[in-house]
């Protein structure tokens, strides 16, 4: 589950969409399925994928923010870092606990 996260913010991180990185994982999806429940696997991808909002240099929210605070967009990533891996936590835990209930 945290490889899955790391995944989503490293590609976020090199400019990639996490609806992309979503089709990555679409790819290995079997494998996947096999592993985790779709109910497990459905919120783990839809949190990790959300988490990176604020932390995506070359997204909407950080260019908004950059152009109006007149900061370099990479300072606003480093800053929001840490909220995308509190939020990407919150979703794995939820995601684990679906675990034991399906």
């Amino acid at each position: 589950m945290f490889f899955i996260q790391a995944t989503f913010l490293m590609m976020t991180l090199l400019g990639v969409h996490p609806i992309a990185t979503m089709g990555i994982f679409g790819g290995v999806s079997e494998l996947l399925l096999g592993t985790f429940p779709s109910v497990t696997l459905t919120i783990l991808l839809a949190s990790c994928a959300i988490a990176t909002v604020p932390s995506a240099p070359y997204g909407l929210i950080v260019t908004l923010t950059s152009v109006s605070l007149k900061m370099n967009p990479y300072k606003i990533v480093l800053k929001n870092i840490p909220y995308s891996l509190m939020c990407g936590f919150i979703g794995i835990f939820i995601a684990y606990c679906t675990l034991f209930l399906y």
